[in-house]
C-alpha cells in the first residue's frame, strides 16, 4: 500500500499495533507498506524529533529574551524624569 506521505523520519507507522519501517518509492519518496491479505489496522503519527524539540526550545528562549528586553526598556522609560 502506498501512502501519500513523504518518508520523513518523524513519521511513526504501526500495523496492528506493531511498529514497522516503511519502504519508500524511488520516484517520489512516498511511504510504501507491505501488507498481508486481509484486514489491517494502520496507524501513522507525526512525533517530535530532537531537531524539532531544539527548535521549540530556541524559539521559547528567544521569546523570553525579547519580553525581558522590552520589559527592561519599558521600565527605564517610565522611570526617567524630564
Amino acid at each position: 500500500m502506498a501512502l501519500r506521505l513523504l518518508d520523513y523520519p518523524a513519521w511513526r507507522v504501526e500495523v496492528n499495533g506493531k511498529a514497522v519501517t516503511p519502504q519508500h518509492a524511488e520516484t517520489n519518496g512516498e511511504m510504501i507498506l507491505s501488507l498481508s491479505a486481509g484486514r489491517e489496522r494502520i496507524t501513522v503519527r507525526l512525533v517530535r524529533t530532537p531537531d524539532r524539540k531544539l527548535g521549540v526550545a530556541i524559539s521559547m528562549i528567544a521569546m523570553l529574551t525579547l519580553l525581558a528586553l522590552l520589559n527592561a526598556g519599558g521600565l527605564r522609560l517610565l522611570s526617567a524624569s524630564p
